[in-house]
């Protein structure tokens, strides 16, 4: 097994890049690497066993934690998983690429075609193709 230490922009990692097997990444701050990043603090919690919560900036419209559920946090936009998406003990949605979604249905509040909007999302993806989408 063999380690290299590599600096990447993304545009520099392409889509299909067989050499290229596991990316990882690390946050750094400063001069220590991995063990610092900056996040900010009015949205970190700590709970009840001493764990680290990032919680939803304030302005947002629907958060899913997929906390074992796929209901929305925020909002009234409570999911529903379709054809055969999982939802894991360990808070992941595993689509497969074949048709797995989930379905928030149709809201006012999700309308984005008059309005600036961002979104967010964590992605592990093991392969990607040209035609798997994360938001549609």
């Amino acid at each position: 097994l063999e380690t290299k230490t590599i600096v990447l922009t993304i545009d520099e990692v392409p889509i299909n890049n067989s050499d290229i097997d596991r990316i990882s990444v690390y946050p750094t701050d400063g001069k220590t690497f991995g063990l610092e990043s900056k996040e900010p603090q009015s949205q970190i919690s700590i709970d009840s066993l001493g764990n680290r919560r990032l919680d939803a900036p304030p302005e947002s419209i629907s958060w899913w934690k997929f906390d074992k559920t796929t209901k929305d946090h925020i909002g009234n936009n409570h999911g529903t998983l379709q054809d055969d998406a999982i939802l894991t003990e360990d808070g992941e949605l595993l689509l497969d690429g074949d048709g797995d979604w989930l379905d928030v249905g149709h809201h006012d509040n999700l309308d984005i075609k008059d309005n600036d909007w961002t979104i967010s999302v964590w992605v592990k993806p093991e392969r990607l193709t040209s035609s798997q989408y994360i938001v549609s």
